[in-house]
């Protein structure tokens, strides 16, 4: 999600992982090349009716203008563990600083692969040391990516969250330094395809708070129950129109 570059020509280059795809439009067409076709034919969610999840989301009054809105946003299926490095990050951030902070940490412990640097093993990254990852600029959160990515690399916490139930996810994510709610409802939405994720930031709360849903977590409960297993989308939509506006 964070690791792309944008061209004056508005070509994308998207990394994941240590695989690439440069992404461009021709007329009416996406184009997509990369030597990793299925990889990013999965990363792209290529598979899934997002034509359905529209249909069925714009039958909610509240949604219908950011369905219309944000229609063309696909769910990216990234990889686990640089998307729980990534929303360690993200946490209290803004999106240049992210990516550059990714870039550093790329560049500090991943394998160079022609002219870019592949994401980290959790093995290679767990050798950086607190003090390495406040160089990098990654500020508070150099303990947290620390002792997250030591634990990522030392156990089996990322098999065992691909094989979790849902609430299971939840509960071992929050057990990682530096995820609270809102980080681990991303982790779960983009990481791991749990769709009934609904993530609270400052947006999303600021637009769906009331005198009753007063509370981030009240908010995520009451919308996760109303949309199900679509929920993620529907706050996808919703972040994107919120933004857009």
């Amino acid at each position: 999600m964070f690791r792309f570059r944008v061209t004056q020509d508005g070509r994308y280059t998207v990394y994941s992982g240590d695989k690439r795809c440069f992404v461009y439009s021709d007329g009416d067409n996406v184009v997509i090349e990369t030597a990793d076709t299925d990889y990013f034919a999965n990363y792209f969610d290529f598979g899934r009716d997002y034509g359905a999840i529209v249909s069925t989301l714009s039958g909610y009054d509240e949604l219908r203008s950011s369905v219309e809105c944000g229609k063309g946003i696909r769910i990216f299926k990234q990889d686990l563990f640089e998307t729980i490095i990534s929303f360690i990050i993200s946490a209290n951030n803004h999106i240049p600083r992210i990516k550059s902070i990714i870039e550093r940490i790329c560049e500090a412990a991943g394998q160079k692969i022609d002219d870019y640097y592949a994401f980290p093993t959790p093995e290679n990254l767990s050798r950086l040391t607190v003090e390495d990852f406040a160089k990098i600029g990654a500020g508070y959160r150099a303990r947290y990516l620390a002792e997250t990515s030591k634990v990522l690399a030392k156990t089996d916490m990322l098999q065992e969250l691909a094989q979790a139930n849902d609430k299971q996810v939840h509960k071992k994510l929050l057990s990682l330094q530096g995820i609270g709610e809102k980080v681990a409802n991303c982790i779960g939405l983009f990481g791991l395809g749990i769709t009934n994720s609904f993530p609270v930031d400052t947006w999303i709360f600021k637009t769906l708070s009331s005198d009753e849903l007063n509370t981030p977590d009240k908010v995520r409960r009451y919308y996760q129950n109303r949309y199900g297993d679509l929920a993620g989308f529907a706050q996808q939509y919703l972040f994107w129109n919120v933004r857009t506006i």
